[in-house]
């Protein structure tokens, strides 16, 4: 069997197989979306809910899922602090910014004052597109892709493809030897001349396309806010960035990462917390906001402190805990 992807906007009104299995979705529609007034967060959530980064995570998303969550937190906060307070927020692990733009417009309705940032790894994929035949590769900014497109087939660049495909899995094999580092190819050769904030190139019968990753909304609110940033970050290896509020749900979990990484990623996150600040981290297999599990922990002068817990709580709460106790509590943190 063969399964055909979504290459046209209107064929994301039928993403799913007869069988009732999502269809990939070509990155190349985010561009389209991102210029599209009309274009509502669910449209780039239906492009980018496959993706597979190359270490693993995927940049699965749905609007809503976190909608519990964000006014138990903005609850708590705000018996925090008062309403006049800079509010200094960082939601960590965004995808396509959707769950951002909610949480932001939760919050901001009690701090005015608020000054919010969203970090992912990135925030583009980088597209070599064939003027020559109908073929495309879509990388992520570390060189690592994401998608292959071939005429009517959108293959993931990453993870296994079902063995009830073996077509798609016979046509990523042959493309993964030829056309991938054709297209790398092309990169490199472009090598310094190509910048990020560069929207399109032609080069030697190739166009090389940056592609937003994030929905029409979460650009626009970029573009239009300046409370609202959006900014790369690698969880293991994080900027410098204190916060009175720290989020990282459905990325640091045992789903994706082991142990030793984890208390690494979550001794960083708990550092960049102001005393008496909070960090959330959790997840929502199912993205549905009833049965999400997360834990708010509240960073004490001697100890990180729960809060709150929904559904019994982090999965990773044991991890975090540790962590926190390898954090000196002499260590100069302030804004």
């Amino acid at each position: 069997m063969i399964k055909f992807g979504v290459t046209s906007l209107s064929g994301l009104y039928h993403r799913y197989t007869q069988f009732g299995r999502p269809k990939h979705a070509s990155l190349l529609l985010l561009r389209e979306l991102a210029h599209n007034p009309e274009a509502g967060a669910q449209w780039c959530d239906r492009v980018v809910t496959q993706i597979r980064m190359p270490n693993g995570t995927f940049r699965e998303t749905h609007r809503e899922r976190f909608r519990i969550l964000d006014s138990l937190i903005r609850d708590i906060v705000s018996a925090r602090y008062p309403s006049e307070q800079r509010l200094l927020v960082t939601d960590c692990g965004v995808s396509s910014g959707t769950t951002s733009v909610e949480f932001y417009r939760t919050l901001v309705g009690v701090f005015p004052n608020l000054a919010f940032v969203a970090t992912d790894l990135s925030f583009t994929a980088v597209v070599v597109k064939s003027r020559r035949s109908p073929w495309a590769i879509a990388f992520e900014r570390g060189g690592g892709e994401l998608q292959i497109i071939i005429g009517p087939l959108v293959l993931p660049g990453q993870g296994r493809i079902s063995i009830g495909y073996p077509l798609n899995r016979i046509a990523r094999r042959i493309a993964c030897g030829t056309l991938v580092p054709r297209a790398r190819s092309v990169l490199q050769r472009v090598g310094t001349d190509f910048e990020p904030e560069c929207a399109e190139l032609t080069v030697d019968g190739y166009d090389i396309i940056v592609v937003p990753m994030l929905s029409a909304d979460c650009l626009r609110l970029t573009q239009t806010t300046p409370q609202f940033r959006c900014e790369t970050d690698d969880l293991f290896h994080p900027t410098r960035r204190p916060a009175h509020l720290l989020r990282a749900m459905n990325v640091l979990t045992r789903h994706y990462f082991d142990d030793h990484s984890l208390r690494r990623a979550f001794r960083l996150a708990l550092e960049n917390i102001l005393p008496g600040g909070l960090f959330v981290s959790g997840r929502s297999p199912k993205g549905k906001p009833q049965e999400l599990l997360a834990t708010i922990f509240s960073r004490e002068s001697d100890r990180l402190a729960v809060v709150s817990r929904l559904n019994g709580g982090c999965e990773e709460e044991d991890l975090i805990l540790e962590a926190a106790e390898t954090i000196s509590s002499a260590l100069p943190i302030g804004p």
